[in-house]
């Protein structure tokens, strides 16, 4: 009897230990699945030039994000004659800067102002994705770009579990650093003036 009885309980044991395993891995399948895009989808930002006034070129060009398989991958391509570099930033806000925004009436959306309709910064478009914090960034003439970062890697620096980019802004700063600029330009992060200034701006949108 008392053999009997071991048996039963090294068995009921054993069915719990299984039962136990099958739900963790049901957990990390589901955490896995929160990290992961669904679906490949190509977003669209459409830049146009600000300040171009003190650029002495009118940008324009196009930022893509692409969200292949496990894969985020970013373009941009600016028609731009200037070896200068170029802050590009992706941001949290819906909207670029326009004349409106200049609230000091010195002709100029300076770095302070524009962050009134793009908001904070939701990562750096630098040469390292895989980070929030600032890598190198491209110098223009013509400026072109193209960097990928896996999904799960983005998400768990964010500390996000999903990432919407309908709507969020796309800006480029950096015009010559010998731009005569008023002292009323405002700055963040102590940067020169002439690389914070904003030059070309776009609204990225999903692509039919």
């Amino acid at each position: 009897m008392r053999l009997i009885f071991l048996l039963i309980l090294l068995s009921v044991l054993s069915c719990g230990n299984s039962s136990s395993g099958g739900s963790h891995s049901s957990i990390e399948k589901q955490q896995e699945e929160q990290i992961t895009p669904s679906g490949d989808k190509t977003y669209l930002a459409t830049l146009r030039p600000l300040n171009n006034t003190v650029s002495g070129f009118i940008p324009s060009g196009q930022t893509e994000v692409r969200y292949i398989g496990q894969i985020i991958q970013v373009k941009t391509q600016l028609e731009d004659d200037a070896s200068v570099v170029h802050i590009q930033n992706l941001h949290n806000g819906s909207a670029c800067p326009t004349m409106s925004d200049d609230t000091n009436g010195d002709g100029y959306i300076d770095e302070v102002e524009m962050l009134e309709s793009t908001q904070d910064i939701l990562f750096p478009m630098d040469s390292n994705l895989s980070s929030l914090t600032e890598g190198n960034f491209l110098r223009g003439g013509p400026f072109i770009y193209s960097n990928s970062v896996k999904y799960s890697v983005l998400m768990n620096e964010l500390q996000k579990d999903s990432l919407n980019l309908e709507g969020r802004v796309v800006v480029v700063h950096g015009v010559y650093a010998s731009a005569n600029l008023p002292s009323t330009v405002a700055t963040t992060n102590g940067r020169a003036i002439n690389l914070s200034l904003p030059m070309a701006c776009g609204v990225l949108h999903l692509s039919p």
